[in-house]
């Protein structure tokens, strides 16, 4: 049996609801959900709430090769569109406070950020609501789905990295948006790349 399968049948042998477990836990209940449905798997520091409050060991649980997996994953912080757009490689991008929600993933790399997708500019794509995973400080080629920070606007900018001879184009999946250039002003710094993307569900 899945870990994510386990987790929900003791709940229910218990007879517990997802709030009241997540409740136990300490976490949110849209995060017990994403635990029993199998798209993440409880954090190393949550474990051990997980199993006091469904009544059994964590070896029971966290065995073999579930172990394997929670070790396989890291922690990334969604961090907002602003702070992307400030974000430098320094020794602690991520101080206390930068993030409020994390998610996890098997993605590996220094300091690797989330951001939530705000608007419908990368449709069909990127829909609003999604999290996109950037890798932070790497090469880009055309094609590549980018972080820009747009030092005028104060904000970051997620687009499609076109190039046409020495020409960069910023370029919007969604055609009711146009495609902007980057220019030699520095405006646009590019921040990183995006290497993965969690869907957001209903």
């Amino acid at each position: 049996m899945k870990l994510n399968e386990r987790i929900k049948q003791l709940r229910l042998e218990r007879g517990l609801s997802q709030k009241q477990l997540a409740a136990a836990v300490g976490v949110k209940q849209s995060t017990n959900s994403h635990w029993e449905s199998g798209r993440q798997e409880p954090w190393p520091e949550k474990r051990k709430n997980l199993c006091e409050a469904l009544g059994i060991a964590e070896s029971e649980l966290f065995g073999g090769a579930s172990v394997k997996n929670a070790l396989s994953v890291q922690k990334i912080p969604i961090i907002s569109w602003v702070h992307a757009n400030k974000f430098e490689q320094i020794d602690n991008p991520f101080p206390a406070g930068t993030a409020d929600e994390y998610i996890l993933s098997d993605i590996k790399g220094d300091h690797v950020f989330a951001l939530r997708v705000q608007n419908s500019c990368m449709e069909p794509e990127f829909l609003e609501g999604d999290t996109i995973i950037v890798q932070p400080n790497v090469s880009v080629t055309s094609g590549d789905y980018i972080i820009v920070a747009d030092r005028e606007a104060n904000s970051a900018t997620f687009k499609q990295l076109k190039e046409y001879g020495n020409k960069k184009i910023l370029h919007p999946l969604n055609p009711k948006f146009k495609d902007i250039e980057l220019d030699h002003k520095k405006q646009y710094v590019i921040v990183g790349k995006i290497v993965g993307k969690t869907k957001k569900y209903p």
